[in-house]
């Protein structure tokens, strides 16, 4: 499970409604939650133009995403942009 910035960022936030719902999801779910590094970034920037603690937040595991999931990821992505042709007769495009 990959968790979002602003979840992150919730999850973070002392007494936040929003941040405890995230936490017992997270917990209740199989999936074993992580961050990209893309995510970290952000979360990092705001950490430190804010002064707020690291610690909690260097515990989430990171997804590693090398350039060869970059690659990939964006043909999929333009792949799954391209119109679908739903009945070749009638012609209709998705």
């Amino acid at each position: 499970m990959i968790l979002d910035s602003d979840v992150i960022i919730e999850i973070l936030q002392k007494k936040s409604s929003k941040g405890e719902e995230a936490v017992k999801q997270i917990l209740s779910s199989s999936e074993e939650p992580c961050i990209t590094v893309i995510k970290m970034h952000e979360v990092l920037l705001g950490l430190y133009k804010y002064g707020r603690p690291l610690r909690e937040f260097m515990q989430f595991p990171v997804l590693n995403y090398t350039k060869q999931d970059a690659v990939l990821s964006s043909k999929l992505e333009i792949d799954a942009q391209k119109p679908v042709l739903l009945d070749p007769k009638k012609k209709f495009l998705v």
